[in-house]
């Protein structure tokens, strides 16, 4: 898609942010034909629109177009729609990595958009769009990023929390007696600290690192069969029953929609980046 370009997080985010994906679209008509589809996913995200609002079909935002606000772990697919001229700012953060910068209570927001304004203030918001709608290029608006965010990493990571989600990630299928275990944390320690730094229970973090790890080996080559074992499904059958059941379509569905339509190249450069449960549809 023309004015989508994708970023490695720049030195200053790398311990935050897993990648930075810029939307410019200024011709109003342009914006309005494109929508976004949106996976369940197990990261955070910081949304900055400094042209026009989206508009989305979150529960509670159907009528409600936003500019910028953060998002912690979603179970739920959702779309969105430019409503005009588009200038957005998608940071995706590390798992675990949001709580470092916008505080250690991540479970409210868990399947919300928090506006940015309630999170560091109507004045820090608007400084932070000002300086994105005025920046000369990308590469200045990823420093507009890296000066925002880095100075509000002021939470110590929660180690313990920390080496869970990297075991997690490398097998989202094995136990949680497991994983708590090898963090040095008990089972109930391991929940509710986990709830706390990363707004879902493990076993609800696991389930939606499943579908992002699922359509990451789909693009390195895997069968659904490898996919399905690699993610720790019992078979390619349950993996589909889960997938749909939290995504709300099938595996084969998604990449079909995502990824043999006019947007192909761009949704796979997304997904390739780090983008995972994002499709240009």
């Amino acid at each position: 898609m023309s004015g989508s370009t994708l970023h490695a997080p720049p030195p200053s985010l790398a311990d935050l942010v897993e990648a930075i994906w810029q939307v410019d679209v200024p011709d109003g008509d342009a914006a309005r034909a494109l929508s976004v589809r949106l996976l369940p996913t197990a990261c955070s995200i910081m949304v900055v629109h400094y042209r026009d609002p989206i508009c989305s079909d979150r529960r509670h935002y159907e009528q409600r177009p936003y500019r910028s606000v953060v998002t912690g772990v979603q179970r739920e697919s959702v779309t969105l729609v430019p409503s005009g001229p588009t200038g957005s700012i998608v940071v995706r953060f590390r798992p675990g990595a949001a709580a470092r910068v916008f505080g250690r209570e991540m479970h409210v927001f868990t399947d919300a958009n928090v506006e940015l304004d309630d999170v560091v203030g109507a004045p820090a918001r608007e400084r932070l769009q000002d300086a994105l709608d005025g920046a000369a290029g990308a590469a200045a608006r990823l420093d507009v990023v890296a000066t925002f965010l880095r100075p509000r990493a002021r939470y110590a990571p929660d180690a313990g929390v920390m080496r869970a989600i990297a075991a997690l990630r490398r097998d989202p299928g094995r136990s949680i007696g497991a994983i708590a275990r090898d963090a040095g944390l008990s089972a109930r320690q391991l929940e509710r600290r986990f709830r706390t730094g990363v707004g879902a229970s493990p076993k609800q973090f696991a389930r939606t690192i499943r579908v992002e790890k699922a359509i990451a080996l789909r693009h390195r080559g895997a069968t659904w069969s490898e996919v399905a074992l690699a993610c720790g499904f019992a078979d390619q059958a349950h993996m589909i029953h889960d997938f749909r059941a939290l995504a709300g379509v099938t595996p084969q569905g998604f990449m079909r929609e995502a990824f043999t339509g006019p947007h192909a190249a761009a949704n796979r450069r997304l997904a390739l980046s780090g983008f995972y449960n994002t499709a240009i549809v």
